[in-house]
């Protein structure tokens, strides 16, 4: 959804958003319905193309109203400006840096694991993802292990890092530029997890 929001203007995602919701409620026989199957290339104006249009059954038939009345507000929250302005400018959720991609770093998903060990994983992802390496040290500290200065430089270090790659992002700087930059960093900070372990760096527990 993301990827073809961005080849849209701001008015378009809202009236995309828009007619997803209406679309749900409006009878085959609506004008309204019309023009929305019209702009948006789907099974209505198919049958428009083939000549069966007599024959057009509405294969999704209409929510019920207590349906409609949870799922309005999120329709109404996924148009709104501040949102779809963020979009326009590409500034979506990397996928390298997303939650999901940190919970699974330290649960991935091809090796099974209790409950535990993920809400585990989760609670060191969200604190990573909302205010970075620091809290993880801390939780170590609570665990009384030892916090040495190598340990502080590299959990800083990795902060700014993250902090760089966001403004990169939104730069001025051409689009080739940033993605050449940014798939370099991306792998060299693999290649860097891979080798020696995701929070882990020479001499971490001097």
């Amino acid at each position: 959804m993301v990827r073809q929001l961005r080849r849209l203007d701001q008015n378009s995602m809202k009236l995309k958003f828009k007619f997803g919701f209406e679309d749900t409620i409006e009878s085959d026989l609506d004008i309204q319905k019309y023009v929305i199957k019209r702009i948006f290339q789907n099974s209505y104006q198919k049958a428009i193309e083939d000549g069966t249009i007599d024959e057009f059954d509405h294969k999704n038939p209409p929510l019920n109203d207590k349906v409609l009345e949870v799922i309005k507000p999120i329709y109404e929250s996924l148009s709104a400006d501040s949102l779809l302005e963020r979009c326009l400018g590409s500034e979506t959720q990397n996928n390298n840096e997303s939650l999901n991609s940190l919970i699974w770093t330290f649960a991935p998903k091809h090796i099974h694991a209790g409950p535990k060990t993920i809400e585990i994983a989760t609670f060191f992802a969200v604190s990573i993802f909302n205010e970075g390496f620091i809290p993880i040290l801390k939780i170590l500290d609570v665990m009384g292990i030892t916090i040495g200065p190598e340990a502080n430089a590299f959990a800083a270090r990795r902060d700014e890092a993250r902090i760089e790659r966001s403004e990169l992002r939104t730069s001025e700087a051409s689009k080739e530029g940033r993605t050449a930059r940014l798939h370099q960093r991306t792998s060299e900070n693999e290649h860097f997890e891979v080798e020696e372990g995701f929070l882990y760096e020479a001499g971490i527990a001097d």
